[in-house]
């Protein structure tokens, strides 16, 4: 017989003390934008939403699958890059008072952005009294490049205009390098630009782009989820350091216009996923913007998304074992 053995129907057992583990649980959570709290500025490129329960001891979150639509605009008024400023010959415009070339919001491929400039710069410069057709532009598929084509002379000025105030919602006022208006993304350095007359027989005047056109400029947009991020980022133009813990997700945005990205993270190291220590003690809600690097939000125009995202959380329980031992 064993020593210290409790009897159960004449066979001897130790009772077990069951004892509290911390186990690893996953949740997956669909988050839709039509779920979001309809506040005031409340839209689908920022918004709040409450989560189904209140989840605790969050020790990791990933970004496993999105469907993110390709509707907002890449020139609008609101990005400042829509306008041209230019003077055509000594009669028409000045550097004080230049022409405005205004292309409208949308989404172009090269073709259809140098047709829609063609028209704007037409509208500008007949609007002052100017010949039609005298200004025109042309892209080139061989280089990439814009050429601006005038009948005499005529200057470009390409002023950045774009402060760090309506992008990253920072007071200082200072002007990128990069992305500084419509002349970047033509594939134009800054400056005051004048056209030089082309070799003999000169017929016209024209300028070409320092660089290829980009008219599809945003590559990737970042999933900003306040307390949630854990992706830090490196400062444009090296100004200071922009973001520690800035974004959650990195996400790209290959595709046409209207299209919906389809995104699903299947790879063995998840390259959009965040740990925390401590863990998150308790999580009720999901506070996300869509943003470009510099800061400024995402307009969907109104059309809605959805992603998923996976929480893995520490359960405080009791072990798996039978809280009766038996011995043989």
């Amino acid at each position: 017989m064993m020593i210290g053995a409790q009897l159960h129907n004449g066979v001897p057992y130790h009772p077990s003390t069951p004892k509290k583990v911390w186990r690893k649980i996953r949740k997956t959570i669909i988050v839709d934008s039509r779920d979001r709290q309809m506040n005031a500025g409340s839209h689908p490129g920022s918004y709040t939403v409450t989560l189904p329960t209140i989840y605790q001891n969050v020790v990791a979150a990933t970004l496993k699958t999105v469907e993110l639509p390709l509707s907002f605009y890449q020139f609008s008024a609101a990005m400042n890059n829509v306008t041209l400023n230019f003077t055509y010959s000594t009669t028409y415009g000045t550097a004080g008072a230049p022409l405005v070339a205004t292309l409208p919001d949308g989404n172009y491929s090269a073709v259809s952005l140098v047709a829609a400039l063609n028209a704007a710069l037409n509208t500008a410069l007949t609007a002052a009294g100017g010949p039609t057709g005298a200004l025109t532009c042309a892209y080139s598929s061989t280089t990439g490049k814009i050429t601006f084509t005038g009948l005499t002379t005529f200057t470009l000025y390409l002023t950045p205009s774009t402060p760090i105030s309506a992008r990253g919602g920072n007071s200082l006022t200072v002007n990128y390098t990069t992305w500084w208006g419509l002349g970047y993304f033509l594939g134009f350095t800054a400056g005051t630009q004048t056209a030089t007359a082309n070799p003999a027989p000169a017929t016209n005047y024209s300028l070409v782009g320092q660089f290829s056109a980009n008219p599809f400029p945003t590559n990737y947009i970042l999933l900003d989820m306040d307390t949630m991020n854990k992706i830090d980022e490196t400062s444009i133009d090296d100004l200071k350091a922009w973001k520690v813990n800035g974004a959650f997700a990195k996400i790209p945005t290959q595709g046409n216009s209207g299209d919906f990205v389809f995104l699903t993270d299947t790879a063995a190291y998840q390259l959009n996923r965040a740990v925390y220590s401590p863990p998150i003690s308790k999580l009720s809600q999901l506070f996300i913007k869509f943003r470009l690097h510099d800061g400024r939000v995402i307009d969907f125009n109104g059309v809605e998304h959805s992603f998923t995202i996976e929480l893995e959380m520490l359960d405080n329980n009791f072990d798996e074992f039978s809280s009766v031992e038996f011995s043989v």
